[in-house]
């Protein structure tokens, strides 16, 4: 399944990356702030963008591989309204992912 996943958004990664930078935009004009507007925002985004509400996009969240490169993009105030969820192949896969990329952070000085 997360094969499927991976080729799924691999296949819709030029529009993820709209979304990803639209998400960026409202998060810079302060329009992401608000609970109650969050999710209404998303979907504005959406219409926004062009991006039809069906198959890959037709879900309340993306389903997306937890990969640091795309998961850096997105403002770490805006998590709570973020259309994406990081799925992990496993457990041990995550932790050697974030390890290798938290590890040497946590050495510095």
């Amino acid at each position: 399944m997360f094969e499927q996943l991976q080729e799924k958004f691999q296949a819709h990664k030029k529009d993820v990356d709209r979304i990803t930078e639209g998400i960026n935009e409202l998060h810079q004009k302060g329009q992401m702030s608000s609970h109650d507007q969050g999710w209404n925002v998303v979907r504005a985004l959406y219409n926004k963008l062009g991006i039809s509400r069906e198959g890959y996009f037709g879900g309340e969240v993306i389903l997306a591989p937890f990969e640091i490169e795309t998961i850096a993009q997105i403002p770490k105030t805006v998590y709570a309204f973020n259309p994406m969820f990081f799925v992990c192949e496993n457990f041990e896969k995550m932790d050697a992912l974030l390890d290798s990329y938290l590890k040497p952070i946590a050495m510095r000085n």
